[in-house]
């Protein structure tokens, strides 16, 4: 099960970033045993900058906008503008 978490803005000169952070839980059973594993990472970076809005994954590779919002809706919605407002 992943889970995403988008982090407060932070502003870098003239451009906004914003984190988005993927959570993943497993749990299983082997036998008698139960194991549970979680790990958590970058998942992607949502950037406002003069050149409009984008995405990139943590390798660095573009990112449609339109992916990332649907795993975590609202997301391009509440990414601040350059002056501090809401889109």
């Amino acid at each position: 099960m992943s889970r995403y978490f988008v982090h407060p803005a932070i502003a870098v000169g003239a451009c906004l970033v914003v984190p988005v952070e993927r959570v993943d839980v497993e749990q299983g059973r082997s036998g008698r045993a139960r194991w549970f594993s979680a790990g958590r990472g970058i998942h992607a970076l949502v950037i406002r900058d003069s050149h409009g809005l984008r995405a990139l994954d943590a390798e660095g590779e573009s990112l449609p906008l339109e992916d990332l919002d649907q795993l975590v809706p609202g997301l391009i919605r509440s990414v601040p503008t350059l002056r501090g407002e809401k889109l």
